[in-house]
């Protein structure tokens, strides 16, 4: 326990405060939640594509909806399978 919290205070070595980790599939709920709070305060709409915060997307995302996301059946693969992705571009690293 003492590890994590130190992590968490950004006092374990080669951790701080702005330290990236990734967390694997941990985040998956809370982002399931935070949005079908959000859905239910109508701040959005789970039927509605996804293009509506990714208006760059590419045409063939054009018909996957939030709801395809939350239940995995949009038919996106693993984010390492996509050609020329870098991860740590996409997030402004």
């Amino acid at each position: 326990m003492a590890t994590a919290v130190a992590i968490l205070r950004g006092e374990a070595t080669g951790g701080s405060g702005g330290t990236r980790y990734q967390i694997a599939s941990i985040s998956k709920q809370f982002a399931a939640v935070s949005a079908l709070m959000l859905a239910g305060r109508g701040a959005l709409r789970v039927d509605e594509p996804i293009t509506r915060w990714f208006p760059d997307a590419p045409d063939t995302w054009r018909t996957i909806t939030l709801h395809h996301l939350l239940t995995h059946t949009s038919g996106l693969g693993h984010w390492a399978d996509i050609p020329g992705f870098v991860p740590a571009e996409a997030m402004d690293l």
